[in-house]
């Protein structure tokens, strides 16, 4: 299987981020993380990052958020020619149809994987990338 060089991980749950990590060190998904709590984070950040070092090779996008949701940073991305290029996973704990739907409406989005995330799925995102 490949491994990832660098996830982003946007959610503002340090309990789901910390679980999160730990399940990717153990099964030794990436290299390297990077971590947002908000949309709006995450667009600064990366917009950073485009000027020094590489984008991260995945994305792990929450859609509840405080300050910047995850709709409204797939709006703002979606025509920013380096971000919406990265691999976008959304990681909802909605099971709404009109929320998967939505998610379908996204060029940017490679697909979305549902709340609470185990070893199973990591290993299959490492797969499917």
């Amino acid at each position: 299987m490949p491994k990832i060089s660098t996830t982003c991980i946007i959610d503002d749950d340090k309990i789901f981020i910390y679980t999160l990590k730990k399940m990717m060190e153990q099964i030794d998904f990436c290299e390297n993380f990077i971590v947002f709590n908000n949309g709006l984070d995450a667009i600064n950040g990366l917009q950073e990052l485009s000027s020094k070092e590489s984008f991260p090779d995945l994305i792990l996008l929450d859609l509840n958020m405080p300050i910047m949701d995850g709709w409204d940073y797939l709006e703002e991305v979606k025509d920013h020619p380096e971000i919406k290029q990265i691999k976008t996973y959304i990681v909802t704990s909605s099971i709404d149809p009109v929320d998967l739907d939505r998610i379908k409406t996204y060029d940017t989005v490679t697909s979305y994987v549902t709340k609470p995330l185990n070893t199973q799925v990591l290993n299959q995102l490492l797969i499917d990338f």
